[in-house]
């Protein structure tokens, strides 16, 4: 027969706090939160830069309407530019301004409308700018 007992119970403690295995589980369960962290905050990054540049699409096709004369409001300017971007950004503050032959338009947006998680609350009063400027050609 097998003897699968151990010879005193400090030995087999001490066995116990020796062995390594399962080791990696437990590092894993460690580190396991951190990188999740990590690649949410890798995709709301990517989800703020990627409205911010379709934010900035808009406002220059809207800046090329008004530069070749197609918009000749820039109340209607502004309408615009909030009607395209009202299902990404729905509490954002237009202004078009002409000065000196510049059309110039400033778009501010807050982070958190872009934000899918939202577990950083840090985020929800900071805005965004995004600010064209075209030539006007007539």
């Amino acid at each position: 027969m097998w003897n699968c007992a151990p010879k005193s119970a400090l030995a087999w403690i001490k066995r116990q706090f020796c062995k390594e295995d399962g080791g990696a589980t437990v590092e894993v369960i460690i580190w396991m939160p951190f990188f999740v962290i990590l690649f949410s905050l890798v995709a709301e990054t990517a989800l703020i830069f990627g409205g911010k540049a379709r934010i900035e699409r808009v406002v220059q096709d809207v800046n090329r309407a008004v530069s070749v004369g197609r918009i000749r409001d820039l109340n209607e300017a502004e309408e615009r530019v909030k009607t395209a971007i009202a299902d990404l950004a729905p509490r954002a503050v237009v202004t078009t301004t002409v000065t000196d032959g510049i059309i110039r338009t400033q778009v501010l947006v807050y982070i958190s409308d872009f934000s899918t998680l939202s577990f950083i609350d840090a985020f929800d009063d900071v805005q965004m700018a995004v600010v064209s400027q075209h030539f006007a050609e007539i």
